[in-house]
């Protein structure tokens, strides 16, 4: 959704605004005295100080306003983002000026989670970067950091640019109405080493191998008698001595077929609303989102297949990523991911015909889901199809964050082992390096 702002204003800044400041306020008040102080007393001292005392004020004024007008403020983000990390948003500062050079210019920023929020509200967090000196003609970069607990959709703006240079009395600002909006992805957990082979065998139902990384992305296994056109250098002497006659290590290559994650985001019912977000299931569809995008930020160095990552909740959505897929292809999954919703009632038919008409047969397919029984659903669903899912059977395998196997593939993120950071409101850090130029 595009944030809902006024087109004219939509990529266009506002126009100067000049506004007496504390300090200018309070110089103020003293040059009133001794003007007041001057004219009913004829003085002609206090008059020429009162001259003086305003040329400051007027000084303040013109330099504040020249400063702004000619300049060009940009923000800078990364495309994708996660969940538990602190990012940063990087700021340019362009100074057209051919002469002067630009002197303590701030950056406000702030941060929001709806697409239309006041603009003066308070409650916004709200970073402020320094950028001490802009030579003319050139560009300076100063930046600030946002961390988001929780995946889902942020916006960055409206900004102010300021100045109050060169003695603090007359500040002028303009306002960036632009508002870009960020997209951060579920906070990805640890898979151990060896996932995509404890995946076949936890979902299966037998005990997880353990198995140890060889060279080139090969995983040793198992001992073999020694033929002819060994390497001597995979000679396994404790083997070797055991069964009195050479034996040498066997590595088997790593899988590059493709696979499939199906993940299931169901949430009960509770009064005829969704439970709450800290319930079991909730709780549960984090961890889930948290393992798929695990998987798929692994997929690309240790699975040379593709990873397609389909998900039932709110809505369908089926993405790829690895093997031949494009970059494009990669953050749809990273932004279904991220704005997915639980629902009571997901499509999981649905899906799986999706999955049947766009794969290919022969891959496994692993479904990941926060209800008891999936298993007994999917049956039924496709003996309800009469045979047109019956492909995809022999392929299907089960997994759940309640079985204790789920955590013997990755370590969750610290967001969702900590209840208190995954509680906590996002926060943003003010620059502590001002802006230099580049």
């Amino acid at each position: 959704m595009e944030p809902e702002t006024n087109k004219k204003q939509e990529g266009k800044r506002s126009r100067i605004r000049l506004m007496v400041t504390r300090e200018g306020l309070a110089y103020v008040i003293v040059v009133m005295f001794v003007a007041a102080a001057a004219i009913l007393r004829n003085i002609n001292l206090l008059i020429l100080l009162n001259g003086l005392m305003i040329g400051p004020l007027l000084l303040s004024w013109r330099i504040s306003r020249s400063t702004l007008r000619r300049f060009v403020a940009r923000r800078l983000v990364s495309d994708l983002w996660f969940a538990g990390r602190a990012e940063t948003v990087f700021w340019e500062l362009s100074n057209h000026r051919y002469l002067l050079p630009a002197w303590q210019v701030t950056v406000t920023d702030q941060a929001a989670t709806d697409t239309k929020p006041d603009r003066r509200s308070p409650k916004n967090p709200q970073a402020t970067v320094i950028f001490e000196e802009v030579a003319p003609g050139q560009t300076a970069t100063a930046s600030y950091r946002v961390r988001f607990p929780q995946r889902g959709q942020y916006w960055l703006g409206p900004a102010k640019v300021k100045t109050s240079f060169p003695f603090g009395l007359v500040r002028a600002e303009f306002s960036l109405y632009d508002r870009q909006s960020v997209i951060v992805a579920p906070a990805p957990g640890r898979l151990v080493t060896g996932w995509d082979r404890r995946l076949m065998s936890v979902s299966a139902g037998d005990e997880a191998v353990k198995r140890r990384s060889g060279i080139m992305g090969d995983e040793f296994y198992a001992v073999r008698p020694w033929r002819n056109g060994d390497s001597l250098r995979y000679l396994h002497w404790r083997s070797t001595a055991k069964h009195n006659r050479p034996m040498v290590r066997q590595f088997d290559r790593r899988s590059d077929r493709d696979v499939i994650l199906v993940l299931d985001l169901w949430t009960a019912k509770k009064d005829g609303k969704s439970a709450s977000s800290d319930s079991p299931q909730d709780r549960n569809v984090e961890m889930i989102l948290s393992f798929a995008t695990a998987v798929v930020m692994m997929a690309g160095r240790e699975v040379q297949g593709r990873v397609t990552v389909a998900v039932s909740g709110s809505t369908n959505t089926i993405a790829s990523s690895g093997g031949n897929s494009s970059i494009t292809g990669t953050g749809d999954l990273y932004r279904n991911l991220a704005l997915t919703d639980p629902s009571s009632e997901p499509d999981l038919e649905g899906l799986f015909q999706t999955i049947n008409e766009s794969t290919s047969g022969g891959s496994p397919v692993y479904v990941i889901s926060t209800r008891p029984n999936v298993q007994s659903v999917v049956e039924e669903m496709i003996n309800r199809n009469a045979g047109a899912l019956n492909d995809l059977l022999p392929w299907i395998r089960y997994l759940s964050p309640d079985n204790p196997g789920f955590f013997s593939l990755f370590t969750p993120p610290a967001v969702l082992q900590d209840d208190r950071k995954a509680a906590e409101p996002f926060s943003i850090t003010d620059s502590e390096v001002p802006g230099v130029n580049s």
